[in-house]
This record gives structure tokens, C-alpha cells and sequence, in this order.
């Protein structure tokens, strides 16, 4: 009997190098497109959209995170792992790692978002550099599967994720999003695509509002080893 590797991390490829045919559904619409996700979410949902936080810790990245991100063996981050709900049901898992000399300085009001959008706040810099569309399938033998689909009630085999690197002042963070069963009904229509300047008056708020502490209007703390 073939013995499953539960705690094998997702295996990311450039987008470039992914035919859109081995894509099922309309998902490729999706993992190609290079808007703000949560705009186009709120669209698609009439509205009806909400963020559910997982977990919110300091601890050491993946490998595969730690490569990406050009850190150091043994360096930490702050993950953040939250489900994009739209019209009462998980349609997004969502992992960003920052770390931890990114989050102890500028912007360390990332690491105290709660329930706001990350997305939504760093399509509000133009200046934001983010990197080329790595894409990734997990199946459902996999640890990290469990946690992305834990509040899916649709089954499904596998599940595509598509990941960036984004760069602010020479600071990097990388988000990690994995699209779930439930955005694959057919009533989900290829026409939602977002505009970055799409959502409420809160998601418009600027990016230096945001991470410097004045949202919320809460200090934030440092993320000491």
C-alpha cells in the first residue's frame, strides 16, 4: 500500500507554464485574473461578503514560503490564514506570511487587520510592486487541504491555489490564495471582473492609514523573537 505524505507542502509552478485546459470550469478565469480578489468577490457576491479569521501567529514559514521570500533557515514570520465568505459560505482560503522584520517595522498594522481584507488594502497603493502568478493543486491527502476546506461543505478531490509576492518599499510579503468547491457553482458567472477601486468606504482607505496604525487607531506591538 502507497504510503500518502500528509505534511507534503503545495508545490508551486509559474502560471506561464500551466495549461489553462488542465484548469477545470471557469476556474482559470479566477486563478489568471490579476485584480483585486476581494473586488471582484464583493461583485460576485451582490455584496454579501465577509472575512472569517483562522489563525493569526508568529511561527517559523514553510519551505517552500521561506525560499520564496529569501529568508534566512529559522527566521520567522507572521502567518495570517482567514476564509473569504461569500453569501454564508467559504469560497477562499487565504495564507500571507510577512516577515518578521517586515512586520516590526512600517508595516507592522498588517499583522492586526482582524476581519478587514489584506487584499483590499494593498490594491489601495499604486506603488505596490507584486511578482509573477505562481500557481498550485492540493489534493485532498494533504494536511493543508484539511485546513483550507475545513468549512467546506461541498467535497471535492483537489483544490487550485495561485500565490504573489508583494513588495512594498523593499518589503516583501507573500499571499497565498486557494479557491474552494464552493465558487465552482455554475450560478458564479465568468463576468465578475473586479475593479481595484471596487468596495465599502473602509476597504478604500489608504494603504499608510492602514499599516501605520492610524485605522483602528490602535499602537501596534512589536513581534519580538
Amino acid at each position: 500500500m502507497r504510503l500518502v505524505n500528509r505534511e507534503k507542502e503545495p508545490f508551486w509552478k509559474s502560471a506561464a507554464r500551466v495549461r489553462r485546459t488542465s484548469i477545470p470550469g471557469n476556474l482559470d478565469k479566477w486563478l489568471f485574473d490579476k485584480s483585486s480578489l476581494t473586488s471582484r468577490l464583493i461583485k460576485a457576491s451582490d455584496g454579501q461578503f465577509s472575512i472569517e479569521v483562522e489563525s493569526e501567529k508568529r511561527g517559523l514559514p514553510q519551505r517552500n514560503e521561506r525560499m520564496a521570500l529569501g529568508l534566512r533557515h529559522g527566521e520567522y514570520v507572521f502567518a495570517r490564514q482567514v476564509y473569504l465568505i461569500c453569501k454564508g459560505k467559504p469560497w477562499v482560503f487565504a495564507r500571507s506570511v510577512i516577515p518578521v522584520k517586515t512586520a516590526n517595522g512600517p508595516l507592522r498594522g498588517l499583522t492586526r487587520l482582524g476581519n478587514k481584507s489584506l487584499g483590499s488594502v494593498l490594491f489601495s497603493d499604486p506603488n505596490i510592486q507584486r511578482s509573477a502568478l505562481a500557481l498550485t493543486r492540493v489534493s485532498n491527502q494533504q494536511k493543508c487541504f484539511d485546513i483550507a476546506t475545513k468549512l467546506s461543505q461541498r467535497k471535492a478531490s483537489e483544490i487550485w491555489g495561485r500565490r504573489s509576492k508583494f513588495t512594498v518599499r523593499k518589503h516583501p510579503l507573500l499571499v497565498s490564495e486557494f479557491f474552494l468547491p464552493d465558487l465552482l457553482l455554475p450560478n458564479i458567472t465568468n463576468n465578475t471582473q473586479g475593479s481595484e477601486n471596487t468596495g465599502t468606504k473602509s476597504e478604500k482607505s489608504s494603504f499608510w492609514d492602514i499599516v501605520s496604525g492610524i485605522f483602528g487607531g490602535n499602537k501596534e506591538k512589536s513581534l519580538s523573537h
